[in-house]
């Protein structure tokens, strides 16, 4: 219980700062040399199966026949019997390849997570064994980094400065940091909104959900989520180059922060009645458009925050020049304003304190509970 507490206090004094071996960085290696490996073998497995197509060996044989000077009619007709259409051929390739792209890539969204959670199991494990500081030290330091309060905070504040000083151009290139969106051409207002948004969204991904995992695993859990987090943020996408490799990472990004996301809906209501008061206008357009809309995790906690800020999220947005367009969440009650993104920084502080009251329960009802059994 301790632990998740002064974990947290940790990482809101002195944040996370950036180093070579941080977990993160170094699954995100990982995570970069599994997909190159994984791609090479689907590359050959892919060569090798239109080697042993019986039309591939077909226009091999016709095309050495025709090399040496055989051209007969026997060889004519071998070629010309087992010459398929161009386009089925095609499009038998492009599903070979599609299945393997899906396999490979639920090789690694699977397994990868699975061995972060043992290696710091068994590495807590052991140094508790030598001696019990280690290990709790070990399991300390996991959750700390697994959270992202602090670095959230300090974005945020960044860009909420850049705008007080009309510095545009500044404001786009920090909004970059933290978002995945195109932000060369935002105006004032796009840049609030996508900013706003970020934040919301990161209530679930940077600390209810570590915070949650922490609850119920210890650091093993919560590194092996953000593990699922970091592979659905490199490969998760849907441009042509992960659509199949990163199907299942982004599945499974889901499925891990399907509870969170729902949780961070009645967390972030309980935070609002301690910043601005709008807990019934949070909870309504958090159900409406978050909870009860089939938009997906994410629109959770923005719909909630969009509630409780009284404005309208959602909307077009440009992802490597792709325009996407977002369901509309709330109902816009003003212009979008400055001092919003300082209120959704706020709420976001707010929301981290109930969700550490919330673990922190959550861990001693475990814990309860488990002890009643015995």
């Amino acid at each position: 219980m301790f632990t998740l507490v002064i974990a947290f206090l940790l990482d809101l004094a002195v944040g996370d700062p950036v180093y070579s071996f941080h977990p993160i960085r170094v699954m995100g290696k990982i995570i970069d040399r599994a997909e190159i490996f994984l791609r090479s073998v689907i590359q050959s497995m892919s060569l090798r199966a239109k080697r042993s197509d019986p039309d591939f060996s077909a226009e091999i044989a016709s095309y050495l026949l025709t090399l040496i000077g055989i051209k007969s009619k026997t060889s004519t007709a071998l070629a010309s019997n087992n010459k398929i259409d161009e386009s089925q051929a095609s499009q038998k390739s492009l599903l070979a390849m599609t299945r393997n792209e899906k396999i490979g890539g639920a090789i690694l969204a699977l397994l990868f997570p699975i061995i972060v959670f043992l290696f710091f199991h068994f590495l807590i494990f052991f140094l508790g064994k030598i001696h019990f500081a280690l290990g709790w030290a070990v399991n300390l330091y996991g959750i700390y980094v697994s959270l992202s309060i602090h670095d959230l905070r300090k974005e945020g504040i960044r860009i909420y400065g850049d705008l007080g000083n009309g510095d545009l151009e500044k404001a786009r290139i920090d909004l970059a940091r933290i978002v995945g969106r195109d932000t060369n051409s935002l105006d004032k207002k796009e840049i609030l909104r996508a900013a706003i948004e970020t934040t919301a969204e990161s209530v679930v991904d940077g600390i209810v959900s570590p915070l949650f995992y922490a609850a119920l695993g210890g650091a093993p859990l919560a590194l092996a989520y953000k593990a699922v987090n970091t592979l659905d943020s490199m490969i998760g996408h849907l441009n042509e180059r992960y659509r199949d490799f990163g199907f299942f990472a982004a599945k499974q990004d889901e499925f891990w922060n399907w509870i969170p996301a729902r949780l961070s809906y009645y967390l972030i209501a309980v935070a609002s009645f301690f910043t601005n008061g709008r807990v019934r206008e949070s909870l309504f357009t958090g159900w409406q458009d978050g909870v009860g809309a089939p938009y997906g995790n994410s629109a959770v906690p923005e719909a909630t925050f969009a509630g409780a800020l009284g404005l309208q999220l959602g909307g077009p947005s440009t992802y490597q020049g792709r325009l996407v367009e977002k369901p509309l969440l709330g109902i816009a009650k003003k212009d979008f304003d400055r001092e919003d993104l300082k209120q959704s920084i706020h709420l976001m502080m707010a929301a981290s304190w109930v969700s550490l009251l919330a673990a922190v329960g959550l861990k001693y009802g475990l814990g309860f509970m488990i002890g009643l059994l015995r």
